[in-house]
């Protein structure tokens, strides 16, 4: 036996340290950081074993208390909230131009809607993110098991989607197919990491939350596109607004937000092929299906910004022309 100065190492556990040191060498390190330093990534391969026993160790559901008492209430509560505030603004804008067409008045309504509860759940996540979560020593339970407190962020996330789903879907307002389909998935990754107890809550104050800030200036951009004439009388605004978007886009949504991505897809992915071997079925047929929304999430935000990418040489190749669509 080897004696340390506060335990004691027996052969067994030092073969299994040796093997921990080459499993060690031959992963990432645990921990890294994404590249501008902000975001705590952790790397999944040794931490497999810990996830396959929590699938055994964990009941499928978050408490029925919890849902009920929590959940529920505060998605219906933001859900009424944001539809509420959507009437006041469509209200507002048939006070103020009543001969406007009643197409453009909802879509001017909903585009503030959206950059207001956009704006309120970036600031939730970034309370969130760096009062909340621990980025010094996130353990692997805590990624997968903590963090139920981020709840409201999720609660608004919801109601938010929710509410402008049967507005796209009956054509009050106008949202293209993608958006639509963003939606839907946004729904379904956000109802899976509420209702299942392995939730991987530590990735929800960024992707909940902050990476809404860049759909603050999109609103702002959408705005003028509804409404012409602002382009004409502000031109300069406009190009600072969409150039604003598109550099929060590109940092937001593809710098920082991609990596993350990347190691969350992993880590969800580990925990489901965990759950089709503890034989909770249930949970891995969600997981598979919540898997496959994060992805195609990700992938819209490679097709947007591929988009962006192309509307932002475009535009500099015209720089005389504030009309170009974005």
């Amino acid at each position: 036996q080897i004696v340390g100065r506060h335990h004691t190492i027996t052969p067994s556990r030092l073969c299994y340290l040796e093997q921990r040191i080459l499993f060690q060498k031959a992963h990432s390190a645990a921990i890294t950081q994404s590249p501008d330093n902000s975001v705590t990534m952790v790397s999944c391969g040794e931490d497999f074993e810990r996830i396959k026993e929590l699938a055994f160790e964990q009941p499928t559901f978050v408490s029925k208390e919890h849902i009920e008492n929590e959940l529920i209430p505060g998605t219906i509560q933001a859900t009424v909230l944001i539809a509420a505030l959507f009437i006041v603004y469509s209200t507002a804008g048939r006070c103020f131009a009543p001969k406007r067409e009643a197409q453009v008045i909802y879509n001017t309504a909903y585009q503030i809607t959206n950059m207001t509860v956009n704006a309120i759940l970036g600031a939730m996540g970034a309370y969130f993110y760096f009062h909340v979560l621990d980025h010094m020593k996130p353990s692997v339970d805590n990624l997968v098991l903590g963090y139920r407190s981020i709840y409201p962020l999720a609660c608004l996330q919801l109601g938010k989607n929710l509410w402008a789903l049967p507005l796209a879907a009956t054509g009050i307002v106008h949202e293209p197919p993608a958006k639509m389909a963003h939606h839907i998935a946004v729904v379904l990754v956000v109802l899976a990491s509420s209702v299942f107890s392995t939730g991987f809550n530590y990735f929800g104050p960024f992707l909940f939350g902050i990476l809404e800030l860049s759909s603050v200036p999109l609103a702002v951009v959408l705005l003028f596109k509804e409404n012409p004439d602002l382009i004409k009388r502000h031109p300069k605004e406009y190009t600072m607004v969409r150039m604003l978007f598109a550099a929060s886009f590109l940092y937001i949504r593809w710098y920082i937000y991609l990596p993350l991505k990347w190691v969350m897809l992993r880590l969800v992915a580990f925990r489901v092929y965990a759950s089709y071997e503890s034989g909770q079925y249930l949970l891995f047929s969600a997981g598979c299906l919540a898997w496959v929304a994060a992805f195609f999430i990700a992938v819209l935000q490679v097709y947007w910004g591929i988009l962006i990418i192309q509307s932002v040489l475009k535009f500099a190749s015209k720089p005389s022309s504030p009309s170009i669509k974005a």
